[in-house]
């Protein structure tokens, strides 16, 4: 398991030792700097299993960056038609049913083939004067329409 030095090692270390106790099973750890974990994730994939962290607040433009044919943060090297379509279906529509339609098609195949796993969503905590601030309407804090489907989809 490849791990970031700096980035709370000792989450990497439960789930090795976590995963140490089933049988059959063996999880070593490589704690590396920065700069050599950035070049094991996208340059060589000189790992089997890393903690990754998709942070955005909206679905796009990282969705794609992450996801789609040739991203810049497309560390797995993901080259999927049925992902890129989707993608771009969700990009090129401004119609909310044809929208869920192509995130369904999107967490579905996301979910059929790739070894990803949805761990946390967490919401952006934002503190604002109501007074002075007005028109502020938090929507599903960005992510929530993926990951409540990606749920609901793997219940």
């Amino acid at each position: 398991m490849l791990w970031p030095q700096g980035t709370n090692s000792t989450t990497a270390q439960y789930i090795a030792s976590t995963l140490n106790a089933y049988k059959n099973v063996h999880v070593t750890i490589s704690v590396v700097l920065p700069a050599q974990y950035v070049m094991d994730l996208n340059q060589t994939q000189n790992y089997q299993m890393t903690a990754y962290g998709y942070y955005n607040s909206a679905l796009f433009p990282n969705t794609a960056a992450v996801f789609g044919t040739g991203g810049a943060l497309n560390y797995e090297k993901i080259a999927d038609p049925k992902l890129d379509s989707a993608l771009d279906a969700m990009q090129a529509t401004s119609d909310q049913t044809a929208f869920k339609s192509a995130l369904h098609d999107f967490v579905t195949e996301l979910i059929a083939q790739y070894d990803v796993l949805p761990a946390q969503q967490a919401d952006i905590g934002f503190i604002y004067n109501a007074k002075s601030v007005g028109g502020v309407h938090p929507v599903e804090f960005g992510m929530a329409a993926l990951w409540g489907e990606m749920y609901s989809l793997s219940a």
